[in-house]
């Protein structure tokens, strides 16, 4: 798309500034696949910048933090902040109403379900969480959530406080699933 000139929102970029926001894009893109969950907690989790304020009703400020840190590596700071934020997003359906909640789980079973069907006509081993026989879509919610969701944007809420609304909804959601959960 970005070949054709009246699509290119990057037209007026420089090629050194071009170079380094592809380069910002694809980290933020590949940061997203779960594989790389747990390398993104831990990076964020064993930074420094993430314990300055913990207590901090204001929470972290990333831009002051740079700005008063000058010989710290403001790209790879920057970019750890940008990939871990993008990753939560995209696993974050639980930090909405849960009447949404509920439909973007339905969503996503649906396209586990259909590549497990898919694994079995090829003769594949199915998936985690993708064979229609035996998901539980309830029990495999509360644990994606405690085990995954929430402990990410309680990370995020340090980075951004405002982020502690989501923590909240995340919270009922897992209540909500909990609760079909144990009715199934």
């Amino acid at each position: 798309m970005l070949k054709t000139e009246s699509l290119n929102i990057f037209d007026k970029l420089d090629t050194k500034d071009f170079k380094h926001l592809r380069k910002r894009i694809i980290e933020m893109v590949l940061a997203t696949d779960m594989a790389n969950h747990g390398k993104l907690i831990g990076i964020l989790s064993s930074k420094h910048l993430l314990k300055l304020n913990p207590d901090s009703s204001n929470g972290f400020n990333l831009k002051e933090y740079l700005e008063e840190n000058k010989e710290a590596n403001k790209f790879e700071i920057q970019q750890d902040a940008m990939n871990f934020m993008l990753h939560a997003i995209d696993i974050g359906h639980a930090a909405k109403p849960f009447e949404l909640e509920i439909k973007w789980a339905d969503c996503v079973t649906a396209e586990f379900l259909n590549q497990g069907d898919t694994e079995k006509k090829l003769g594949l081993p199915v998936s985690f969480l993708c064979d229609r026989n035996t998901s539980n879509v309830p029990a495999s919610q509360v644990g994606f959530i405690a085990g995954l969701v929430l402990p990410a944007f309680q990370l995020a809420a340090k980075l951004l406080p405002k982020a502690k609304h989501y923590v909240e909804l995340i919270q009922k959601s897992k209540e909500e699933w909990e609760k079909l959960k144990n009715k199934s």
